[in-house]
């Protein structure tokens, strides 16, 4: 199994498809008159490895807090190895098929980011010790990571869906 299509950088920066398929009217792949399809193509996949890293880093976060988690709270802890191992497939996801891979990774900080804030507002289920504690260091680099993949995510995702509609001719 490859961990990054070959010679990405390569590709990002001669200004062509970074995405395996063919290219027909419309589609990423296609020549485009002002280039501006192709700059999209390049700060797509100069954004890929960021959002890969996030996504690991959304997980490493989560694991340092895992084991202590686990003891005093297994739900929540349950809760944190069901996102580490989300966000290590989304970032799989998101070397093989960048598209799907966005999506997951922008669902996965937006619930990360949620569950947060649920946890300082209201309380969780089994906990209520965190309501006000919006200061914790590791959560706020939680926050920080979630909210920048977050962001990525949609940047990304917005990017594929103009592509894919601007092959489709207005009437």
């Amino acid at each position: 199994m490859r961990a990054f299509p070959p010679n990405i950088v390569k590709q990002a920066a001669a200004g062509r498809s970074v995405r395996p398929g063919r290219a027909g009217p419309g589609s990423p792949a296609s020549p485009s008159p002002a280039g501006a399809r192709g700059r999209e193509q390049i700060d797509e996949a100069l954004l890929r490895p960021a959002g890969f890293i996030g996504l690991l880093g959304i997980a490493m976060i989560h694991f340092v807090d895992l084991f202590k988690t686990w003891k005093e709270r297994p739900l929540i802890g349950v809760a944190f190895l069901a996102l580490i191992i989300a966000c290590l497939l989304a970032a799989g996801e998101l070397v093989m098929n960048p598209r799907r891979g966005w999506q997951a990774a922008g669902i996965l900080g937006a619930l990360a980011l949620l569950g947060y804030i649920v946890s300082r507002t209201w309380g969780l289920p089994t906990s209520r010790d965190d309501i006000g504690n919006w200061a914790e260091p590791l959560g706020l680099a939680a926050l920080f990571v979630e909210s920048l993949v977050v962001a990525m995510s949609v940047w990304a995702t917005a990017a594929f869906r103009g592509r894919a509609g601007a092959g489709v001719p207005h009437a």
